[in-house]
């Protein structure tokens, strides 16, 4: 009997190899593709992240979690959920650091508008007022502002380079200015 057992062990090893080698390559695409989606995320709001840490963050993240959830309770069940939370971490970190940054952008777009309408009565064209709030607003403006000029310096025009801003910072408020500027050229 137990020779069966373990002839049958040794029979069922390359199927098993084979599903637990299939998995690790689903588990390892998996964390590329986040991976990639973060790093782009957090590139376009202008935070460099090292992508071997956002890997580390995808891989660590829901053993740590799951285990740490276990050490606590001693529950299989609770552990499991923990690494679910590990797995979610990452993605929550990303988008609310997303939101902060727009939330940001928003409360400084009376200023803007402010400076924007100041450089126009003084004489300024449209495009050097827009370099005006480039050099002069505070992170995150200057640098949205920076990314529409630059993108108009190389070729796209002031209004595609706005509608752009405008869809990367969707909000009433720019969606409002976009259409005032839009609406007087």
């Amino acid at each position: 009997a137990m020779v069966a057992a373990v002839m049958g062990a040794v029979a069922l090893f390359p199927a098993i190899w084979r599903v637990f080698s299939q998995s690790v390559t689903t588990v390892e695409q998996y964390q590329k593709t986040k991976v990639d989606q973060a790093t782009k995320a957090l590139d376009d709001i202008f935070i460099d992240v090292q992508p071997r840490w956002l890997k580390a963050a995808y891989g660590l993240g829901p053993v740590a979690v799951g285990a740490a959830v276990f050490v606590v309770f001693h529950n299989v069940l609770l552990a499991v959920g923990g690494a679910v939370v590990g797995i979610l971490l990452p993605d929550l970190y990303v988008r609310q650091t997303r939101a902060i940054r727009k939330q940001q952008f928003r409360a400084q777009l009376v200023d803007a508008l402010f400076m924007l309408s100041s450089s126009l009565r003084a004489g300024l064209s449209l495009t050097q007022a827009f370099e005006i709030l480039e050099s002069e607003m505070p992170p995150p403006a200057s640098q949205e502002f920076g990314l529409m000029m630059k993108a108009h310096k190389v070729g796209r025009t002031l209004e595609e380079a706005l509608q752009r801003l405008n869809q990367r910072m969707a909000c009433e408020e720019m969606n409002l200015i976009t259409t005032a500027v839009l609406l007087s050229r």
